[in-house]
């Protein structure tokens, strides 16, 4: 790999999900690790109550998500393209599962060459992701996320347009897959 790298990822809906309604508050994409130790334990008790159920309908290894208003439930692939768009590695996730946890695993699937800048938004925006770049001699392209209490600088803005600007190539690759190959809609 010459050039940059883009990682982004991806909701894929699966197509059996659960008919029966839900119990507890959906992870908010990008604020998954938000949730408090009662919420993820409701939607672990929902998750098994589902296998008890044994509904043959649905597809027990997905997970609700909810981005913006609308709610989800699916799974995540995490991917990284060339800056042409063409992939070079993915990992697929449940939908709930933080962006942040799966940039590591993602590069360490690819043979990057030292110096090569390593684009992706702010979902993967981490202290570990960003030291794993230093670590690597890789260039960090990570869009900088305001936290609370804290917003981004004027810099950090300019930075982010710069990203954006090249990060399209991975969108479009997102898009090219859901519109010719149907792949926003898992299979079971």
């Amino acid at each position: 790999i010459k050039t940059g790298v883009l990682v982004d990822a991806s909701v894929t809906v699966s197509q059996y999900t659960p008919s029966q309604p839900r119990s507890f508050e959906i992870a908010s994409d990008r604020a998954e690790e938000e949730r408090t130790e009662e919420e993820t334990n409701k939607e672990k008790t929902y998750h098994k109550e589902l296998k008890q159920l044994e509904d043959n309908g649905t597809d027990q290894e997905a997970r609700w998500l909810k981005k913006g208003k609308k709610s989800y439930y699916g799974y995540k692939k995490h991917t990284a393209t060339n800056d042409d768009g063409m992939i070079l590695g993915l990992e697929t996730t449940t939908a709930n599962e933080s962006d942040t946890k799966h940039f590591i695993p993602l590069l360490k699937q690819l043979k990057i060459q030292k110096g090569t800048r390593v684009k992706s938004d702010k979902g993967y925006a981490s202290a570990s992701n960003k030291a794993y770049l230093k670590e690597n001699n890789l260039k960090n392209g990570i869009q900088y996320k305001g936290v609370r209490g804290k917003e981004i600088t004027e810099r950090e803005k300019q930075f982010n347009k710069i990203v954006s600007k090249t990060r399209y190539a991975i969108e479009r690759t997102f898009g090219s897959i859901k519109k010719w190959f149907n792949a926003g809609l898992a299979k079971y």
